[in-house]
């Protein structure tokens, strides 16, 4: 405690003598008072500029972005406000000053403490002090020191969002947000209305579904689960769908089914993620407690999202009988399937649509029958960092779910679409650039070239 109190005493005096010197110095006009922010503000632009180059090399996440965005306009706001002008002070004064601040300085620091005592470990609503957790990366991007940060940053999101109630990416970042501090009922609304917005949109599905089953106690049945099987209708790869359906079923004791979600998840990943380790970790408890040996069998449909009490039920059985496969997978006969078909070329970019096309990360090449049903019949996912960029499609390159348009190798001519947007992101929303060929494409055609024109506006 002594050792406290003499750091203590030493901070103060440090502090009344950075206060104090300034003040007994006869002081001039400062003339660089306007020139500072404006400099200042320069500065602030090029970060901007870095980080949107950041953003379109994929250096950084949208979350992470939006969140830099919002701190570095923060600052240009507080830099932006010019500092009064230092008229010259009354020496005098100056040692009046000092002489008061002296007495009441270390007074009231040492009432303060002898009052509060430990109440700097905790914050106003009773909660021990904590950093705030980025919702997807899990890392810390912000203190405890920097909560009133947090709630301005928040304001003027909320604010943002009430000028231009249609910014879907918006919602997304308000709703995680609330998620990491557990205002669940405001995630599940945000959520809602990004879902409004971009219905279809398997990322946004599983994120109202994890809200939604917070507010329930952290309990999917109902409405969660049915948003989690649609979501991976749409994209059977959504790891975030496949973790949620597997922890539920663990949870559950059905360990068989928390494995085949888990292992799918597995087959999603890349061999450096830093994920993979955490969910094989997953699986290894699963089927010790479930003494699962040997390889569990894929019984998922993710085309009919099962009540909750009888999700336990393998459905093989039912499917052998028809003799197809589930719905949103394609029938693969024994032998595997082969690549014999192909179309490759390359995907162009207007130069007017540069600035747009720098906040996204992924590009979808989709290929549809040239008449007849419009169903992709062939779609490739591709992380883009510059353009123009080269592509190749073939009769494996199935798209998530069979819509009845067949496949690539049925098909004598077709029409090429292409469009950017975000990974996790199957359906176009708002904003979305896109772009497809002229005219019919001769299936075997190694020279295809269609350009990003428009920008999606449903």
């Amino acid at each position: 405690m002594m050792t406290f109190l003499l750091s203590a005493g030493a901070m103060i005096i440090v502090l009344l003598l950075i206060i104090c010197i300034p003040l007994l110095t006869f002081r001039k006009k400062d003339t660089g008072a306007e020139e500072l922010p404006q400099a200042n503000i320069a500065i602030y632009r090029d970060q901007f500029k870095e980080l949107e180059d950041e953003l379109a090399r994929g250096a950084i996440s949208q979350n992470e972005y939006d969140e830099s965005r919002l701190e570095l306009e923060r600052r240009v706001i507080e830099e932006s406000i010019p500092e009064k002008q230092v008229e010259p002070t009354n020496q005098k004064a100056g040692v009046y000053t000092v002489f008061v601040l002296v007495l009441v300085v270390p007074f009231f620091a040492v009432a303060m403490w002898a009052a509060t005592q430990h109440l700097g470990d905790f914050r106003l609503d009773g909660g021990i002090n904590e950093g705030v957790v980025d919702y997807n990366t899990g890392t810390v991007v912000r203190q405890a020191g920097e909560m009133h940060d947090m709630d301005s940053a928040l304001k003027k999101l909320r604010d943002h969002l009430r000028e231009t109630p249609g910014d879907i990416q918006g919602w997304m970042m308000l709703g995680r947000t609330m998620l990491t501090m557990k205002n669940y009922k405001e995630a599940e609304a945000a959520f809602t209305k990004a879902d409004q917005l971009a219905p279809g949109n398997p990322a946004i599905m599983v994120d109202l579904a994890d809200a939604i089953a917070m507010v329930q106690g952290q309990d999917l049945s109902g409405k969660p689960w049915e948003l989690v099987q649609k979501a991976l209708k749409i994209d059977p790869t959504n790891w975030k769908a496949l973790m949620m359906g597997g922890t539920d079923y663990f949870n559950r004791g059905d360990y068989r089914h928390a494995v085949m979600y888990w292992e799918r998840l597995l087959g999603t990943l890349s061999a450096n993620d830093d994920m993979r380790a955490a969910v094989i970790g997953s699986i290894q408890e699963a089927r010790k407690l479930g003494n699962i040996v040997g390889p569990v069998q894929d019984t998922l449909d993710f085309g009919n999202p099962v009540n909750k009490d009888d999700r336990a039920v393998p459905m093989m059985s039912q499917m052998m009988k028809n003799g197809s496969a589930p719905m949103g997978q394609t029938p693969v006969p024994a032998q595997a399937m082969k690549a014999t078909h192909f179309i490759s070329g390359v995907v162009e970019l207007d130069p007017k649509l540069e600035e747009q096309a720098a906040k996204f990360d992924t590009l979808y090449v989709t290929a549809r029958p040239a008449s007849g049903s419009r169903a992709p019949i062939a779609q490739l996912k591709i992380k883009v960092l510059s353009f123009p960029v080269h592509f190749k499609l073939d009769n494996t390159m199935l798209p998530p779910m069979d819509m009845g348009g067949g496949t690539l190798d049925e098909h004598d001519t077709v029409m090429i679409t292409a469009r950017l947007g975000y990974a996790q992101q199957m359906m176009p929303v708002n904003g979305d650039l896109e772009g497809q060929t002229s005219a019919p494409v001769k299936v075997g055609a190694d020279d295809v070239t269609l350009k990003l024109t428009n920008v999606v506006a449903r």
